[in-house]
């Protein structure tokens, strides 16, 4: 008589179960993994009304405490609310009120959408990781703030000829007036993009890199610079240091009266 095997029904259900136990463990893996990945950027500072709709929701709700923002987020900002975001490529930018913008991940590069409103950078990072889309023009976060800051600079110098009445002089621009150290620090901190798209160069180069800087130089009465050098610096990349000097003999000061004036800019970057 020829005897049944009855191992075969055994076997089957075990390497099913087997394959089903590895599609499982194989499934857990990858979502880790693509979870992990979509991180774009850490919210915080949160202040006022901050709104985060998730990808593939069309609900949006109102968060008060630092966030994870992943590709295809969508954030926006009330009228009086606004927050900074930390990205891994140390950029960190300040978006403003009453903003809208979407996130969304290509290779290595983060693309921020604005849809409505403005941001600011606040700290400058690997340039060509944070690329800006608005109005369907596409710009690095560093030259979108650049252009940003330009544009301040010269509405700023257009507002006084608007608000002084005829024959009045502009106390703002008279050549008879000395330079305070106010007048200084404040066009210098208005061309602070220039020296920190120097140091995004920089980063491509040695990443993670920080340090200071100390300009050494001397306004002329025209307000052109002078004598210009690095007096003192924990950064000693060479190129870096060409960098920075090219920018700030760019910078102009108005014109002045008295004798020319010597004096120190102490710069962080990190």
């Amino acid at each position: 008589m020829i005897q049944k095997n009855n191992s075969w029904p055994a076997l089957l259900l075990a390497l099913g179960l087997l394959l089903v136990l590895i599609s499982f463990l194989f499934l857990k893996k990858w979502n880790e993994s693509a979870t992990t990945s979509s991180v774009l950027a850490r919210a915080e500072d949160i202040q006022g009304q901050v709104f985060l709709t998730k990808k593939f929701s069309s609900q949006k709700s109102k968060v008060v405490t630092p966030f994870s923002v992943s590709s295809l987020d969508t954030i926006e900002t009330s009228s009086d609310g606004q927050l900074v975001l930390e990205f891994p490529s140390l950029y960190r930018i300040r978006l403003q009120p009453n903003s809208l913008v979407t996130f969304e991940e290509n290779n290595e590069q983060t693309l921020l959408i604005l849809k409505q409103g403005d941001f600011r950078v606040e700290n400058f990072g690997r340039e060509g990781s944070l690329m800006i889309s608005k109005m369907g023009r596409r710009i690095s976060a560093t030259e979108f703030e650049l252009e940003q800051q330009s544009k301040n600079n010269s509405n700023s110098s257009a507002l006084p000829s608007q608000t002084l009445s005829a024959g009045k002089p502009n106390p703002g621009t008279s050549s008879g007036e000395s330079l305070s150290q106010d007048d200084i620090q404040g066009t210098l901190q208005k061309q602070k993009p220039m020296f920190f798209k120097c140091y995004t160069q920089l980063l491509q180069k040695t990443p993670g890199v920080t340090g200071q800087v100390s300009f050494a130089f001397v306004i002329e009465k025209n307000g052109k610079i002078s004598q210009a050098e690095i007096s003192n610096s924990t950064m000693n990349d060479a190129k870096f240091r060409v960098c920075l000097l090219e920018a700030l003999s760019r910078v102009d000061f108005r014109a002045f009266s008295g004798d020319p004036i010597s004096t120190v800019f102490p710069l962080k970057f990190e």
